[in-house]
């Protein structure tokens, strides 16, 4: 077998096999064959294609009201009961009492799913 690479930046094997030279072409990591104006800067890297298919195909809900309502609320409400026990583990805050003085922050819930996990 003799590993090379064509002029067109596409990776390829050679094998001799029955006197006939096959070449088996390998998915290149950048596109070459766009036509139009196209800024290399607008390209997704290759490595994060994956990750950019996986999550045009997942609902991510923007608010807590959507985020109980997808097929996937039992794994939501999971993660949102999991949230507080986690910032109380890393001090992220100590729980006092409420004085009068005091106001209360207000809180965003942001979802995200975690990818290669």
């Amino acid at each position: 077998m003799v590993d090379g690479a064509h002029s067109d930046g596409l990776n390829a094997d050679s094998t001799e096999i029955d006197n006939q030279s096959r070449i088996k072409v390998i998915c290149p990591f950048n596109p070459t064959l766009i036509t139009s104006s196209i800024d290399q800067l607008n390209v997704l890297p290759y490595s994060r294609r994956g990750n950019a298919f996986f999550s045009a195909l997942i609902e991510i809900p923007s608010i807590y009201k959507n985020a109980v309502k997808t097929k996937d609320k039992d794994l939501w409400k999971k993660a949102i009961n999991k949230e507080p026990d986690n910032m109380n583990q890393l001090k992220v805050w100590e729980i006092i009492d409420l004085k009068e003085d005091y106001k209360l922050v207000g809180t965003t819930w942001i979802f995200r799913m975690k990818m290669n996990q």
